[in-house]
């Protein structure tokens, strides 16, 4: 029989080579489980079908291209100078040209406000679950700037939206979370960073 003693490291007291030998098992080994992203992506789809919009498509990770498409109307501004040139084909004078062009933004004005929630705060209880207050930051803090750009508001809260959780990923998967996670959990390592 052979006994064989060996010395016990704490993660800051390992080499730097062992410490990122530690640090790449933890990335092959280690799947990361993203609790909060379902909490946070299903809190931004409830604020954004409240108002009845829709999340067509999406694509969320870690390091790679991430978007979040919506059925978000397009500013009516556009829609509305399209119009202007349809009228002109149609052959309309400018007087009937203009009558028309008004009762057409102020349909589009009437869709987009019944459709905007301009204090969110006030539905709440419809769609929060412990992240609304980083939407109503990110919708107060656009229209701040933009008063009338109750469409560019909903565009800020899901750009919001999308940043705040792909840096949370990629924090997640970062040298500095999984040093974190040693010192909390006080993980022990072998001289060449091989957990123990």
């Amino acid at each position: 029989m052979r006994e064989e003693t060996i010395t016990i490291y704490n993660y800051c007291e390992l080499s730097n080579k062992a410490k990122q030998k530690a640090y790449y098992k933890f990335c092959e080994t280690h799947e990361h489980c993203h609790d909060w992203f379902d909490e946070q992506f299903d809190c931004l789809q409830s604020f954004l079908k409240c108002s009845g919009i829709d999340i067509t498509k999406y694509e969320i990770g870690s390091h790679q291209h991430c978007y979040i498409n919506t059925d978000i109307p397009e500013d009516c501004q556009q829609e509305i100078r399209t119009m202007r040139v349809e009228c002109r084909l149609r052959g309309l004078d400018e007087h009937d040209t203009e009558a028309t062009l008004l009762e057409t933004f102020e349909q589009i004005e009437i869709d987009i406000n019944r459709m905007s929630p301009n204090h969110p705060r006030e539905n709440i209880k419809f769609w929060g679950n412990g992240y609304e207050e980083s939407i109503i930051h990110w919708w107060d803090e656009h229209l701040k700037e933009n008063p009338l750009d109750n469409i560019g508001a909903f565009h800020a809260v899901v750009h919001g939206a999308l940043s705040m959780m792909v840096s949370e990923m990629e924090y997640q998967e970062s040298q500095e979370y999984f040093e974190d996670l040693c010192d909390g959990n006080d993980y022990e390592f072998k001289e060449d960073g091989t957990i123990h």
